[in-house]
């Protein structure tokens, strides 16, 4: 994470896929996305979600559930 950004992870709605979507939901201990789904050759499940202003991974384990 970026020093001068908030920490996002304790706000899941603006976090983002790692192809930026934000159409994902957290389930079975990953993520899946719905849009990713949609898309021949992506993987819609995924470990960790992204800040979308930095680009940071953000772990599922720093994600507030909510």
């Amino acid at each position: 994470m970026s020093d001068n950004q908030p920490d996002v992870a304790d706000e899941p709605a603006l976090l983002v896929c790692p192809n930026g979507h934000t159409t994902w939901t957290a389930t079975n201990g990953h993520y899946w996305c719905h849009e990713c789904s949609q898309m021949h050759g992506v993987d819609p499940e995924f470990d960790e979600l992204h800040d979308p202003e930095t680009g940071d991974a953000v772990p599922a384990s720093r994600v507030s559930a909510s």
